[in-house]
């Protein structure tokens, strides 16, 4: 179980991109994502809360990366939901698919993983069996 923090996203609807044209610069304050790999399969990932989830609806959903101290926003889209009771009250859990992950984030913790790969291929021999150990960037899910 991890805290997340998420926020509804109201898609806006744009014409295809032709081949020809070439791609317009970001506006300043726009979040740009890049699209997953729709092959590729998180597991079976619910979000808890207190209101009610809609089937089709997207998320922001932004998450801690200790590792790095950072957060990292993605784009989750609702596959189904389920409501139930907890401590007497009522709360709401949606099954989400991830598609998208923010261009930002992404990039920042990629140059965060390259720089503590160049550190460890840097240190010394001695320490290079304990520094193995302490991990690379790994993110599991185990389902319930």
């Amino acid at each position: 179980m991890v805290q997340v923090y998420y926020r509804r996203i109201k898609p806006k609807k744009t014409p295809r991109k032709s081949k020809s044209k070439t791609n317009a610069p970001a506006k300043p304050g726009q979040d740009l994502y890049y699209v997953l790999d729709k092959k590729i399969n998180f597991g079976h990932l619910e979000l808890t809360g207190d209101s009610v989830f809609a089937t089709g609806e997207i998320l922001e959903v932004e998450f801690q990366v200790a590792n790095f101290n950072t957060r990292m926003r993605l784009l989750a889209k609702i596959l189904k939901t389920v409501t139930f009771f907890e401590l007497k009250r009522v709360l709401f859990r949606g099954e989400l698919k991830f598609a998208a992950v923010n261009k930002e984030d992404y990039e920042r913790i990629m140059v965060l993983e390259t720089e503590r790969l160049q550190k460890l291929q840097s240190a010394p021999v001695a320490n290079k069996q304990t520094q193995d150990k302490k991990g690379t960037l790994k993110l599991t899910f185990k389902q319930n």
